[in-house]
């Protein structure tokens, strides 16, 4: 064998192991556990979500005219940047419309909401996120007697 072929079937034997290598790699590519994101100091993150949320209220009871305006106040954390869905349910069964909130980073925001009533009642309101994790609030009770 002359060095020429000699050197031409080495450079074939190389090539013909790295293309076995690209495709064995190909192949098993759907079998390895990918991260969702990364970050740009190359650390693994989670998907974005909510990771608490917490509501409270102004005055937990009335006692006096009716109606009365009780002021509720969500806060929510993440752990990323990411857009939330959510509504505030009521112990009467009703709801707000759904909501948005943009987090341009893993912070922590607040989200409003009033709640009018006009007539004696024991009942609560909560915070709860649709998207991108199903998560609620605590329940915040509120008490009225009207006279």
């Amino acid at each position: 064998m002359t060095a020429r072929r000699a050197h031409v079937t080495a450079l074939l034997g190389i090539t013909v192991l790295a293309m076995a290598a690209l495709a064995c790699d190909q192949l098993l590519s759907p079998f390895r556990p990918s991260s969702t994101s990364s970050s740009t100091t190359g650390s693994t993150t989670v998907a974005f979500k909510i990771t608490t949320v917490t509501a409270i209220v102004d005055n937990t009871s009335s006692n006096g005219t009716c109606p009365v305006r009780f002021t509720f106040t969500g806060t929510l954390s993440s752990n990323d940047a990411g857009t939330v869905t959510y509504k505030w349910e009521r112990s009467d069964g009703s709801a707000t419309p759904t909501e948005t909130m943009a987090f341009p980073n893993a912070t922590s925001l607040t989200a409003s909401n009033t709640w009018e009533i006009g007539s004696s009642i024991s009942g609560w309101q909560r915070l709860h996120v649709l998207t991108p994790n199903d998560v609620f609030s605590n329940a915040v009770n509120v008490q009225l007697t009207c006279k």
